[in-house]
């Protein structure tokens, strides 16, 4: 008889610690895939609502540049009205991340083409001045 209660202890004790074991692990795992939704929703908010053409705007006076890694993009306040302080910072960490990855690309290619441009430009003076300097000399 006490072996029967000595076998039953060790498949309970290990049925239990299966559990132990294996439930937080599916808990996280809905919990990441609640937090992909989160993050989706976020990202697609930041496209939304950034303007590429503000920042190349700024980025061609080069200061947009810096501000684009210093300023803080904030999502509506709307839209997370009646959400959970969860669902709130992992939806603003995920903006905020979209959200600045965009502006500083949209910077830097605004100071890109202002350099392409004032390469150019100078390239061009550049070489006026050298034909005109060679159509004096002939004179």
């Amino acid at each position: 008889m006490s072996s029967r209660y000595s076998n039953l202890f060790v498949s309970i004790s290990t049925f239990i610690l299966t559990l132990l074991v294996v439930m937080p692990f599916s808990v996280y795992a809905q919990q990441n895939e609640d937090n992909k939704d989160i993050i989706a929703a976020a990202k697609q908010d930041a496209q939304n609502n950034e303007s590429t053409f503000k920042w190349m705007l700024g980025g061609c006076c080069l200061i947009g540049t810096g501000m684009a890694y210093v300023a803080k993009p904030t999502p509506t306040k709307t839209d997370l009205s009646d959400k959970s302080a969860e669902y709130v910072e992992t939806y603003e960490q995920a903006y905020e991340s979209e959200a600045k990855k965009i502006r500083q690309k949209s910077a830097w290619l605004g100071s890109l083409t202002t350099g392409c441009i004032g390469t150019v430009s100078m390239a061009v003076g550049f070489f006026s001045l050298v034909v005109w300097a060679g159509a004096e000399a002939d004179r």
